[in-house]
């Protein structure tokens, strides 16, 4: 609400003078301004979409019963995570040698460590998913048909890329192997395996 004061003007001085104009000032009342803010706020929070969690579904490995001899990987795709405490991280190529340390490579969680690496390895099978993830943002493909062609070309076997053997000590984070799970999904890995980790390999990687 705005107020108009009117001054007296100061009355008629002695003698014959012109009579000078009132002075007029405004006042602004700024507090239904303030009961707006508050409801414009109440009004956004309550009408507001929150990002909804993201849940990465984990197959477990069904037991062997039979004692069926467990399945070969390739070692020219076979990559193996090191997760050491202290927040350090470690890696190799291939099979693990325990004569030569020097095949064991030192990364970090960061989008230019092992994000990178996984991504690098795994090239062909992130470049089709980011194209369709693409194609979505521009209103091309839905939300349901993204997550159906994603999953379509995840299941092709000459897409499935790299596969991914994640170990950690006793003493690393639990933060640190969320962190390296959720990386199984940003860099669109689809074969990865928890298992224990060597004596070896831990013994090799206290001493980088």
């Amino acid at each position: 609400m705005a107020e108009l004061n009117t001054g007296e003007g100061g009355g008629h001085k002695k003698g014959k003078s012109k009579p000078h104009a009132k002075k007029q000032s405004t006042r602004i009342d700024m507090t239904p301004m303030v009961d707006l803010a508050f409801l414009l706020l109440t009004f956004f929070m309550l009408t507001t979409t929150f990002n909804k969690p993201k849940a990465m579904e984990i197959n477990m490995p069904v037991p062997n019963d039979e004692n069926t001899p467990p399945t070969k990987v390739q070692d020219d795709i076979t990559t193996t995570i090191l997760i050491g405490k202290n927040n350090k991280l470690f890696y190799y190529e291939g099979m693990f040698d325990p004569k030569d340390p020097s095949k064991i490579k030192k990364s970090d969680y960061s989008k230019n460590g092992i994000r990178k690496t996984l991504i690098t390895k795994n090239q062909k099978l992130y470049d089709i998913i980011a194209g369709f993830e693409q194609q979505a943002k521009n209103g091309k493909l839905t939300e349901k048909q993204l997550k159906d062609t994603t999953n379509w070309a995840r299941k092709q076997k000459e897409n499935r890329g790299i596969f991914v053997i994640i170990k950690a000590v006793e003493l690393s984070k639990y933060e640190n192997i969320v962190d390296i799970l959720d990386e199984m999904q940003i860099c669109n890995v689809v074969n990865f395996a928890l298992v224990d980790i060597t004596k070896p390999e831990e013994d090799i990687i206290e001493t980088l």
